[in-house]
């Protein structure tokens, strides 16, 4: 990304939005083709591994976007983050039981799967359309900032 956003070649907000909306269509795609291997254990391997290897490719745009955003407000922005990161991790488990409760069935997993394609394809139009990798005005600092 570092690399990308020397001078001369993109500009931090092209980078951010590049990473992400790769790293999510490798994420997406993967869980699309995963409920089409049904019991073929070295397919789903290499699909779930890609499908984690394209969140990896991720992961930095939104950790480091913060530092982007707001350098001085990025602990509490990155506290409001994790909070609903983890609303997330508990209610991933809760709606696939709810998906799964009848019998697991290979229909039942399809429906996951593509929820879970859904959920990437619709975090990452959000995220190209409303997100920036630019420094907000709310964040500038003022003298009224600055303590001596």
């Amino acid at each position: 990304m570092d690399w990308l956003r020397s001078p001369g070649r993109l500009s931090t907000n092209v980078v951010r939005k590049l990473f992400c909306v790769s790293g999510f269509t490798i994420t997406a795609s993967s869980f699309i083709l995963l409920s089409y291997v049904g019991c073929d254990r070295a397919m789903a391997t290499l699909f779930l591994f890609t499908a984690v290897g394209g969140s990896i490719l991720s992961c930095p745009t939104f950790i480091v976007n913060i530092l982007d955003l707001a350098p001085l407000h990025a602990g509490k922005l990155m506290g409001l983050v994790l909070v609903v990161v983890n609303l997330a991790a508990i209610g991933a488990p809760m709606s696939v039981g709810a998906v799964t409760y009848h019998g697991s069935s290979r229909a039942e997993w399809t429906m996951v799967f593509y929820m879970t394609a859904a959920i990437y394809t619709f975090a990452g139009f959000v995220f190209v359309t409303f997100g920036s990798g630019y420094r907000q005005s709310w964040a500038e600092v003022t003298t009224g900032d600055i303590k001596q």
